[in-house]
């Protein structure tokens, strides 16, 4: 860490964790079994689980909500590095706005070395359809 900067809340009760239970309520006290849980939580956390898919595809067929044309406009138009950057500061701190599982204030603090790649993924997410 550099100087000046502070670890969030989360990081700093990672560091000094001494003890997790595991998805199945086993505990582990070291560190590298600590590090294979954390990991699995993640992976488990964002894959795609589709529960239900008859209940969603029936809950969309249900929408009629549609956008005004100005809106679709909108949607449509690419992303600045600006609208990237106020998005990004207006979520709550300590959430994780990418399935890296980093908070907020990570990229907060890197933002002018994160950014410009950051809007560059985000564009092409939106283009391939991924987003």
């Amino acid at each position: 860490m550099e100087e000046g900067e502070e670890w969030s809340a989360y990081f700093s009760r990672l560091k000094n964790m001494t003890r997790l239970r595991d998805g199945v309520g086993l505990e582990h006290r070291s560190k590298e079994r600590m590090l294979e849980v954390v990991a699995t939580f993640y992976l488990e956390l964002y894959a795609a689980h589709l529960e239900e898919p008859e209940a969603m595809q029936q809950c969309l067929q249900e929408l009629t909500w549609t956008l005004a044309e100005d809106e679709q406009q909108k949607l449509e138009e690419e992303w600045m590095l600006e609208e990237a950057e106020r998005t990004l500061f207006n979520f709550r701190n300590g959430k994780t706005p990418q399935t890296d599982g980093l908070p907020k204030e990570s990229y907060v603090a890197f933002w002018d070395q994160v950014g410009p790649d950051l809007l560059e993924v985000f564009q092409e997410q939106l283009q391939e359809g991924h987003a």
